[in-house]
């Protein structure tokens, strides 16, 4: 993702990221809330993740230890920052299989960076119907059967969408059926 004006920032997101982590990002794109600058440090620790520190590089990992996010540097004479997240299981003492990764330059706007953030640490379980096998299309994320079909999530999102872009109080959607509540789970396990 790149932004329609001439501002310096990118977006990239892996093939297997879930689409709720995607859509935290672009949400907060398209919401006109004001939203308070937010530290994505604290965001990430709130939800039980550890921050790790070398010397000034920092980093946070997951509960489950799946995912390690990191404020990145790159290596020119003027160094832009970003940050990365890297979804990885192991399959070894020693080894790790890659599962998904996502970058995003700092310079995006914060809301943004804290909507991926908070979408990224929330540790409610995917919502998938049954023909979607999440092993191989999503990688190692639990997942719970929604009563919600992937066309009422798709069109329940459009009409976040166009809510977002109209001006005033937003409207009451009509009521669609809620997924079934349990107890919270990480998205990622071992």
């Amino acid at each position: 993702m790149h932004p329609a004006e001439n501002r310096t920032w990118s977006a990239q997101f892996g093939g297997h990221t879930p689409v709720e982590i995607i859509a935290g990002f672009t949400d907060a794109l398209t919401s006109t809330a004001p939203q308070p600058e937010a530290d994505l440090w604290h965001l990430t620790a709130g939800q039980g993740w550890f921050i790790r520190r070398a010397g000034r590089d920092r980093a946070a990992l997951s509960p489950d230890e799946t995912a390690v996010l990191a404020r990145v540097s790159s290596l020119s004479e003027t160094p832009q920052w970003r940050w990365d997240i890297e979804v990885s299981v192991p399959i070894s003492d020693e080894r790790r299989r890659w599962i998904w990764g996502a970058s995003i330059n700092e310079a995006a706007p914060p809301a943004a960076l804290a909507g991926f953030v908070v979408a990224l640490t929330d540790p409610a379980p995917l919502l998938r119907d049954g023909g979607q096998t999440t092993g191989h299309t999503f990688g190692f994320l639990d997942s719970i059967r929604s009563v919600v079909t992937p066309e009422q999530q798709r069109l329940r999102h459009l009409q976040q969408l166009e809510a977002a872009q109209r001006p005033g109080p937003p409207e009451q959607s009509p009521a669609s059926p809620q997924p079934p509540q349990g107890p919270p789970r990480h998205k990622r396990r071992r």
